[in-house]
């Protein structure tokens, strides 16, 4: 009891100084550097700290620099892969509330020269420039009933999240070699067969799953994990 109460205390520079000496921060204690409400939806919506840091040491470990992370929220697995790694690491999201939020959090962590942050509705062309996506079932939100949405600051339908699923599955076919994938409770979509797996690890009910694009070419589907979370 002694112990979670003194990392709930933990302060920005405290977690920022575990995290870069690869030492155990909790969720409880990161998210308490979040307003309410994100602090609330974190558990649903976000990564857990320990499923961002072995996601962003897998993607340094297999050579990305670069790393986009779609639905990024208020920033909690880019600022902790960039504490855990030296990753350079954008995020695109729609609610522009939660943009302020993750800028406001990657300077109190002192990683906002590897973060940026974009209020966007994603564009698939832009997904070339980077090395790595980040895919914690982005568009799962359009598939809930809208009593459990995390607010109604936008207008979500299950038909907006099927088109966007489809257009990141096109988008991933057309990337080069090498590019690699993250997912943690899947994306809602299919990878290409074209992506090999070569890492996955089960936590907290979901599956993180590392994979990274072996060949070139036209392809069939491989079904990876979509569960709504």
């Amino acid at each position: 009891m002694a112990s979670d109460f003194l990392r709930s205390r933990m302060s920005a520079d405290d977690i920022a100084a575990a995290l870069r000496d690869g030492r155990h921060v909790s969720d409880h204690a990161f998210d308490a550097l979040l307003p309410n409400d994100s602090r609330t939806a974190s558990l649903r919506f976000w990564s857990p700290v320990m499923v961002a840091v072995v996601a962003a040491r897998w993607l340094e470990l297999y050579g990305a620099r670069r790393v986009l992370d779609v639905g990024a929220g208020s920033g909690k697995f880019c600022t902790i892969a960039a504490l855990a790694t030296g990753l350079v690491l954008d995020g695109i999201e729609r609610r522009g509330h939660l943009v302020e939020q993750a800028r406001s959090l990657a300077a109190a962590l002192g990683v906002a020269d590897r973060t940026s942050f974009m209020h966007a509705e994603l564009d698939v062309a832009m997904l070339a420039d980077y090395d790595a996506l980040y895919l914690y079932n982005p568009f799962c939100e359009g598939g809930y009933d809208r009593r459990q949405w995390m607010d109604e600051s936008l207008e979500l339908t299950p038909e907006g999240a099927r088109e966007d699923v489809a257009r990141v599955e096109a988008a991933l076919d057309a990337m080069r070699v090498g590019v690699q994938v993250v997912t943690f409770h899947g994306f809602g979509g299919e990878l290409p067969d074209t992506f090999a797996l070569r890492r996955s690890w089960s936590f907290a009910g979901g599956t993180l799953r590392f994979w990274q694009k072996a060949r070139a070419g036209p392809s069939e589907r491989r079904l990876v994990e979509h569960d709504w979370v």
